[in-house]
């Protein structure tokens, strides 16, 4: 028997997309988040690796990782039962309504991962996470313009002046 084990990111929230997101640092056992180890902001994912900045313990990025991993397990087990229950030549009122909760867990399973308010950041939250990962100006100017709090002409000033630096966080 193959045991998947180790620490992956799970729980991805508060997302400002191009710029950051919040993910929690989980064990896990076969890719199921179990333990918890840590939250930080994510500012440059690659496939192998990711780039961020420790942050304090975010709830719920902790709580849509296993919402989200309970759903499809919940999903994918009723999906299992109504399957066996049909192919026993028993498809009747009990498989039925196995196919319709396996069915609304894959939905409950989608809202946790793409409905805007599980997804993406409000201003108030980004700004807060940008002042915890201490954004310099040109951070704070992207978070702006993301937000429609100044506009393209208005960077182009600020770029002209001078105030932008190479990289969107300090170190």
């Amino acid at each position: 028997m193959i045991v998947v084990w180790g620490s992956k990111l799970y729980g991805k929230t508060d997302e400002v997309p191009g710029i950051f997101h919040v993910a929690t640092k989980f064990w896990h056992l076969w890719y199921l988040p179990l333990i918890p180890m840590g939250t930080c902001l994510v500012l440059d994912e690659t496939s192998d690796e990711s780039r961020g900045v420790r942050i304090p313990f975010s709830y719920k990025s902790v709580l849509l990782a296993w919402g989200r991993a309970a759903a499809i397990v919940l999903a994918v087990f009723l999906g299992f039962l109504a399957c066996r229950s049909a192919f026993r030549g028993h498809f009747d009122v009990t498989a039925l309504v196995l196919i319709v909760c396996a069915a609304a867990a894959f939905g409950l399973f989608l809202e946790l991962k793409y409905m805007r308010p599980f997804r993406y950041a409000s201003y108030d939250r980004a700004m807060e996470l940008a002042a915890l990962a201490q954004f310099d100006e040109r951070g704070k100017t992207l978070l702006l313009l993301y937000f429609g709090m100044i506009n393209e002409d208005q960077r182009s000033e600020e770029r002209r002046v001078g105030k932008e630096c190479s990289l969107p966080c300090r170190s």
